[in-house]
């Protein structure tokens, strides 16, 4: 590779660690409902409980939760920034530098050759150019894949039981932060080192897989503590006495469905579901795979084989996993399928490389450009930017100026963007204090707009708020959010609104 090359690639991946950055350089990161939860639950660990033992909740299994090791790796940045998510945002563009060191260092180890190294990642730095702006729990298993690959690796070759103990540690760790992903990579690990021992004899080293309670400590002393709720919820869901998320469909629909993903979904960071790359894109594979049966390079071939049994093993696993698979359970691939397919590079036509890879990266380019750069509305004034909910609450504390009470009505009925904003926001005004879901003499009700059929304001402000009458003041916003200002007399307060308002009771799981 010419020094040109090596330049136009540094180049490249520097312009989308810009465009990665553009919400934080402008005060802004997506704060929607799954941040502001976990922003909710990180304040909850500084202020009040320091020792939890489990994090957001998973979206595959109800009654089941990811470990809260995503919420403490955040907590020193949310200490320094006291609570401002802009700060957290700044901690997500050191974290998207640091996976892209963890690419080329492993790319660098795995395939001792530069042009690969930066390929990759290029590759990754392109791809991720629109998710560093709202990043979540699942990042710290994209960044720990390719380390447990490559030791996975190192243990394959020198048999050293250190590197099957360091592997199956940070297996711990990455079902830590996405169980979904962890969890079948796990089950397929131990397969394959069932495997190697029966060649190898060293019976012993399957003991090494006990190191796991250690990083999975904490989903143990929760079912401990809890009469084993995560465990009867995963129970209740494998025998069907709990059908919430499962997707019923014959089996063979099941595997269609499957192996469509694992070309669509699973490669969709290369082929942008466009037929003009997956085609020539197979085709390469099927080069690569026939140079690779020549036997000229063992080793190389040995490493493709064992990231296709990862691969393919985790889409076979998920045959027995009734429920939708989403992005993010498989996200986590990126890096290691970003570094194969670099590799690939030796083996099939230059011209046919490139232009896979150039049209990859102008698709996420422009797709990241078109998600942050041009869309300034976002930053501003659009309902899902911490800019925006800085800016609506600081008009509603300058506008209270004494003790006042606050609603909000959301079509998730979560609220927790709005909430933890009101939480922020309430530290620059200590000489009054807002109330969440109580009535004041001052009342405020933010109320965001929804399509949700079964939600009705008015419904919620009659039935659930017991609020029958004009509003002193309204704020309107661009976005469609609306902020009423209620001046209630004493009779008007002690009409009690419901105690059962999801608002007002969630805990934020």
């Amino acid at each position: 590779m010419n020094i040109i090359t090596r330049i136009l690639l540094l180049l490249v991946t520097a312009i989308c660690i810009y465009i990665s950055g553009w919400y934080v350089f402008h005060g802004s990161i997506v704060f929607h409902t799954d941040i502001a939860r976990d922003f909710l639950l990180i304040e909850d660990i500084v202020k009040n409980k320091p020792l939890t033992l489990i994090g957001p909740r998973s979206g595959g299994i109800p009654g089941v939760f990811h470990g809260p090791l995503w919420l403490y790796l955040n907590v020193p940045a949310f200490v320094i920034g006291t609570g401002n998510p802009v700060t957290v945002g700044w901690f997500w563009m050191m974290l998207s530098i640091i996976n892209l060191i963890v690419i080329f260092m492993t790319a660098q180890n795995l395939f001792r050759d530069q042009r690969i190294s930066l390929f990759a990642v290029t590759l990754v730095a392109a791809t991720t150019t629109a998710d560093i702006r709202s990043l979540y729990n699942p990042w710290g298993a994209l960044v720990l894949t390719p380390i447990f690959f490559h030791i996975y690796w190192r243990y394959l070759n020198t048999g050293k039981q250190i590197f099957l103990l360091s592997g199956i540690f940070i297996l711990g760790l990455i079902i830590q932060f996405q169980m979904a992903f962890g969890v079948p990579l796990l089950i397929l690990t131990f397969i394959h080192v069932l495997r190697h021992l029966l060649r190898s004899k060293k019976y012993s080293h399957v003991l090494s897989f006990l190191i796991i309670l250690i990083p999975l400590s904490t989903f143990i002393l929760f079912d401990l503590k809890h009469d084993f709720l995560q465990s009867k919820a995963i129970f209740n869901f494998i025998t069907g006495k709990v059908n919430t998320g499962k997707v019923e469909m014959p089996f063979l629909n099941l595997l269609d469905d499957r192996t469509r993903k694992v070309f669509t979904d699973g490669l969709g960071f290369l082929t942008f579901n466009k037929w003009f790359l997956f085609i020539p894109l197979l085709f390469m594979f099927f080069k690569a795979g026939e140079e690779l049966a020549k036997g000229k390079e063992s080793k190389s071939r040995r490493l493709y084989l064992l990231l296709v049994y990862f691969y393919l093993g985790f889409w076979v696993l998920t045959l027995g996993f009734k429920g939708q698979i989403w992005g993010y359970y498989h996200w986590p691939f990126l890096g290691l399928l970003s570094m194969f397919f670099a590799a690939l590079y030796k083996y099939v036509d230059r011209r046919l490389f490139y232009f896979i890879f150039i049209s990859t990266l102008i698709l996420n380019i422009t797709s990241g450009i078109g998600k942050t750069v041009k869309n300034p509305d976002f930053i501003s004034e659009d309902g899902g930017s911490w800019k925006f909910y800085n800016r609506m609450t600081n008009d509603i504390y300058v506008d209270a100026d004494q003790d006042f009470g606050y609603y909000i009505f959301s079509g998730d009925q979560f609220a927790y963007t709005q909430r933890y904003a009101m939480n922020y926001r309430q530290k620059e005004f200590k000489n009054f204090r807002a109330f969440s879901f109580q009535k004041k003499k001052i009342t405020y009700l933010i109320l965001t707009p929804t399509d949700n059929p079964f939600l009705s304001v008015d419904g919620w402000k009659a039935g659930q708020v017991k609020l029958i009458k004009k509003p002193k003041k309204i704020f309107a916003y661009k976005n469609g959010i609306i902020v009423e200002k209620y001046e209630l007399t004493p009779e008007e307060i002690e009409v009690p609104s419901d105690p059962n308002m999801i608002g007002a009771t969630l805990i934020f799981r």
